[in-house]
């Protein structure tokens, strides 16, 4: 089954083009406009990823994220966060979103940026350590 990824943006063309671009690369894709509505999302039905931009109406990324991580059914769920950081506002906003484990992709930027940082974030841990990973040692493989 596909990792579903819940893309919450309100613009609407970039809305459609990055959910276009994550169904093509195999992703179930869901979109909410804005904060308020991905978490309602959220709750009604956990994604594997989000991907969200940061300066929105009605409830903004920022506030999005801070909700998301301070309950523990939703802490886990990796995010990713779209933005143009003001210049005088860019450190100390990026600070804040990196402390809350959030992956930053500055604008503008490449599709295929986004969906190699949707991949590594959806990518599962190996386990075994450096020494055994993917080796034929693994009693797991087969």
């Amino acid at each position: 089954m596909a990792e579903r990824i819940l893309l919450v943006e309100d613009e609407p063309d970039l809305r459609l083009a990055l959910s276009v671009r994550l169904s093509a690369a195999g992703f179930h894709c869901e979109t909410a406009n804005n904060g308020k509505e991905g978490l309602e999302k959220v709750a009604q039905r956990r994604p594997d990823l989000i991907v969200a931009n940061l300066f929105m109406p009605v409830m903004d990324g920022h506030e999005m994220v801070r909700h998301l991580r301070a309950d523990r059914t939703t802490a886990s769920i990796p995010i990713v966060v779209i933005t143009a950081f003001p210049e005088h506002s860019r450190d100390a906003q990026a600070a804040q979103l990196l402390l809350l484990g959030v992956r930053i992709l500055q604008r503008p930027f490449e599709a295929q940026e986004l969906l190699a940082i949707v991949r590594t974030l959806l990518t599962p841990p190996t386990s075994g350590g450096p020494d055994h990973a993917g080796t034929e040692e693994d009693p797991h493989r087969g």
